[in-house]
């Protein structure tokens, strides 16, 4: 099986659907995408966003997209789906969500990795947004997601925004509103991720949430448009 992780899609999946036709993989190649938050895929209430993706990527695709939750999600449309025993929630036949707290193992092409996963950030502009209509307050990592992740050894660990030491380590970069003062913007979701960084060891740790592509460090790497293939 091949693994591969990209950023924030806010709702336009054709950059993956584009991305999928230029690399024509076999067509007995199983392939997995993961979306580091921000997939957009629940928004409107009605749902005709999610029933349009779901449509066109389940006629047109055999490949299985796997998303994080960001802080741009209708979370009350989200959490009326429930996880399966695994504890994936699975929207469609390929479609699936990764909850906050998931962790287990992947099945790589040569190994099995095992990986753990906490969706979440702040949105830096919730000021200029209404509540349960453009951002919602689920969308804040608690105590709770991140007491679900065993303090244990994880080849790769999966969110949506980053603990805060990398944060501030990587500021100049990492800043996604210049407009906004760091004195206004809520970093709640990276202190929490700092705990969890503090209490596991990982390999490789991947976020999106800051729109940009950057290996920060030999641990650390943000996506927003690059697909990264897990090894």
């Amino acid at each position: 099986m091949r693994w591969f992780v990209t950023g924030d899609t806010h709702g336009d999946w054709s950059r993956i659907w584009n991305w999928l036709d230029k690399m024509d993989f076999a067509r007995d190649e199983s392939i997995s995408v993961i979306i580091l938050g921000d997939a957009g895929l629940f928004w409107r209430h009605d749902k005709k966003d999610a029933n349009e993706i779901i449509k066109h990527h389940e006629e047109n695709y055999n490949v299985h997209i796997y998303f994080l939750d960001g802080n741009h999600e209708n979370f009350k449309i989200l959490k009326q789906y429930k996880p399966s025993i695994t504890g994936i929630v699975n929207i469609s036949n390929h479609i699936h969500y990764l909850p906050r707290g998931f962790n287990g193992y992947l099945a790589l092409s040569n190994r099995l990795a095992r990986i753990a996963v906490c969706g979440g950030a702040d949105s830096v502009d919730k000021f200029r947004r209404t509540e349960g209509l453009s951002w919602w307050k689920d969308e804040t990592i608690i105590d709770e997601d991140i007491d679900k992740i065993p303090e244990d050894d994880f080849d790769y660990v999966f969110t949506h925004c980053c603990p805060s030491s990398v944060f501030y380590e990587n500021k100049g970069c990492l800043a996604t509103l210049g407009f906004v003062s760091e004195e206004n913007i809520s970093h709640e979701s990276e202190d929490q991720l700092e705990k969890l960084k503090n209490k596991i060891f990982y390999k490789k740790w991947f976020f999106g949430h800051y729109h940009v592509d950057k290996e920060l460090d030999n641990k650390h790497r943000v996506v927003l448009n690059d697909f990264i293939e897990l090894f």
